[in-house]
């Protein structure tokens, strides 16, 4: 039963109003966040049902206390399979040290009889004067995004290159510091060249290479609107690039509140201006869950009568669920990087996940790619598993696409 409007009703932790309320006084003097995502909880669901994904939700609840607790911290339940804890400001040793042990033990849980391979990746974000908690909550979503694309299973702290970037985003600047990178997409069936993901990269001296989801985590932080689509148009604006069609479909990154406060129309607008209104499109979507899934499907809809073809990505943060792919109507689902490296290290449970996602698609009419392919023999093997479509990022920032009859 609900004990509040500051408890989740199922785990018994507070919720992210109780958090709120109560990290101030954890966060005094600096003190840390730690936001952990559940990494295969989805499969929980789907393989032994809601109650005993209840059940696992309020296991991790309790492991989580029982570490973070004794450290004089705080743990909440923000919803779903996420969950946020506070701790006092004790060394960055003892921090990881406690964070492995969260990751240790969810790798594997007991749930009555079941044994679940479930996992966690981890996002941590140290606390400073004048920083408060619903930005560090945001600063540690950003490391965990990049966990997951790091392997998943792991942790990732939000270090000092992305603070940079978010001073870019402060002080509007950050136009500056964006490139373009393409990454060539090609039929598992022929090899044949079928498209080209043209992405926006942030990039510069002392920062790592920012991409998708953490950039728009990162402008969200700094307050700023920051379109993926107008990002990639600006680099290559700058860099007097121009994206080679050589007949195949271009794909953009686009975050799904952006294209529903633009509208399909303004974006169809933007890319004709720099003539690429006779050239085959695409958009990935990006941020599951958008808050009037209505006109988000509304808008999916009008690209469509254009001819552009939408893709949902359906593993890792912020995947969309069957609902959204049912209401969205996409022509492609996107099985994301973590779970591609996983089945190269010959993973089955990601090898499952992928199984599960081709029958979805057969169901809706779609195809599957993959991201991140490293190799030929990954791509044989994601094959195997009836992936459609593998998407490599190439060694340089930029190159034109090669013809599809020419070997690569």
């Amino acid at each position: 039963m609900l004990a509040g409007s500051s408890t989740d009703a199922l785990s018994g932790l507070s919720n992210r109003s109780g958090l709120l309320a109560a990290a101030p006084g954890t966060l005094t003097h600096g003190g840390w966040v730690v936001l952990v995502d559940l990494d295969r909880f989805a499969t929980v669901n789907l393989r032994y049902g809601h109650e005993v994904g209840d059940r696992v939700l309020s296991l991790c609840g309790v492991v989580l206390e029982s570490i973070v607790v004794p450290l004089g911290g705080v743990v909440a339940r923000l919803g779903a399979d996420e969950f946020a804890a506070v701790v006092p400001d004790l060394g960055a040793h003892d921090v990881d040290v406690a964070v492995a042990g969260i990751v240790e033990r969810l790798g594997v849980v007991e749930v009555g009889p079941h044994t679940i391979a479930l996992g966690c990746s981890v996002g941590v974000s140290h606390g400073a004067l004048g920083v408060g908690i619903e930005e560090l909550l945001g600063e540690a979503d950003v490391a965990m995004y990049r966990a997951k694309r790091s392997g998943r299973g792991r942790l990732s702290h939000f270090d000092d290159a992305e603070r940079v970037a978010l001073g870019w985003f402060r002080d509007g600047t950050i136009g500056e510091h964006v490139d373009v990178v393409v990454r060539l997409q090609r039929s598992l069936a022929d090899r044949a060249m079928v498209g080209a993901m043209v992405a926006p990269q942030v990039c510069g001296a002392g920062v790592h290479v920012l991409e998708g989801d953490e950039l728009r985590l990162l402008a969200e932080i700094a307050g700023s609107r920051f379109g993926l689509l107008d990002a990639t148009l600006a680099g290559i604006a700058r860099s007097n690039r121009r994206v080679p069609p050589a007949g195949l479909r271009l794909w953009f990154e686009i975050a799904s509140a952006d294209l529903v406060a633009s509208g399909a129309g303004d974006l169809w607008e933007r890319l004709s201006r720099i003539g690429l209104s006779g050239t085959p499109l695409g958009v990935e979507l990006l941020g599951s869950g958008c808050e009037d899934p209505l006109l988000l499907a509304a808008a999916v809809a009008e690209l469509t009568e254009h001819g552009v073809h939408v893709a949902l990505r359906v593993t890792g943060v912020g995947a969309a669920g069957l609902e959204e792919v049912a209401r969205v109507g996409a022509q492609r689902l996107v099985v994301d990087t973590s779970v591609v490296e996983a089945v190269t290290r010959g993973d089955d449970r990601s090898a499952r996940t992928v199984r599960a996602v081709v029958d979805t698609a057969t169901r809706f009419d779609a195809e599957v790619i993959a991201a991140g392919v490293p190799s030929l023999g990954a791509g044989q093997l994601l094959r195997e598993l009836g992936v459609d479509v593998a998407q490599v990022t190439l060694s340089e920032p930029w190159a034109l696409p090669r013809p599809a009859s020419r070997p690569a």
